[in-house]
């Protein structure tokens, strides 16, 4: 019997930031998420500035496998940035995101991965919260619930993986280079009306970078949830 074909491509964006002892096991992980799932699928590392050896194993997994593209920045621009640029490079039907820490397990991501097409817009949720620290959860919470209230709806959770057509992702205005970058989107796909379902997500427990709270990061998340309300709150009103 011949084997049956996956419905769809897919690309799967790496962001990698000093994630030498990471980069190998996200790769593989990845790979093993996608096995009997998708035929046609490619994997983009964007190395992101990083000191280490990052951009070494990055460009051997690239030698070692023509699925594999890399992006090397001179500097760190964010997670936002190696989203866009990912983009960028992306030429499969559907796109999504998984970190080069390793941290998302891989029946988390198999799980992703099987319900595209059930809506325009494929959100995941953390379910074991309790594998990061409480000060993670506590601002975690706090941004979810001031982004619901601002904007009216009921998401779980703004920052986490999300898997869409790359076509519908064309529609999208992204203005920043920080991890807002991922409410920005939700918040736009629900403005222009598109469905959207919510997964369950499992993380490995591991030490939280502290990069995502530097000042630069966290500027970038307010002034973003606060451009996006001045557009669909009040400008819109007027």
């Amino acid at each position: 019997m011949a084997k049956k074909k996956s419905r769809y491509s897919l690309s799967i964006i790496v962001p990698a930031f000093n994630e030498e002892r990471n980069l190998k096991d996200t790769v593989n992980t990845v790979k093993k998420a996608v096995n009997g799932l998708i035929d046609e699928y490619e994997i983009i590392i964007v190395n992101d500035g990083s000191s280490d050896k990052t951009a070494e194993i990055a460009d051997k997994l690239k030698k070692d496998d023509n699925r594999i593209k890399v992006f090397h920045s001179k500097t760190n621009k964010g997670m936002g940035f190696s989203y866009k640029k990912g983009l960028e490079l992306a030429t499969k039907d559907y796109v999504t995101r998984v970190p080069g820490d390793n941290e998302i397990k891989e029946e988390s991501i198999r799980a992703l991965i099987k319900h595209a097409g059930e809506a325009d817009l494929i959100i995941t949720y953390i379910e074991n919260k309790k594998v990061r620290p409480l000060y993670r959860r506590v601002i975690s919470g706090a941004f979810t619930g001031a982004t619901n209230f601002l904007f009216g709806q009921n998401i779980n959770y703004y920052l986490g993986l999300n898997l869409c057509r790359r076509k519908l992702l064309k529609n999208i205005k992204m203005t920043t280079n920080s991890c807002a970058l991922f409410a920005e989107i939700i918040i736009q796909f629900l403005h222009q009306g598109y469905t959207y379902k919510e997964v369950p997500m499992q993380m490995h427990k591991k030490q939280m970078s502290i990069n995502i709270f530097m000042p630069h990061n966290v500027f970038g998340v307010i002034k973003t949830v606060a451009k996006l309300f001045v557009r669909y709150k009040i400008l819109e009103r007027f």
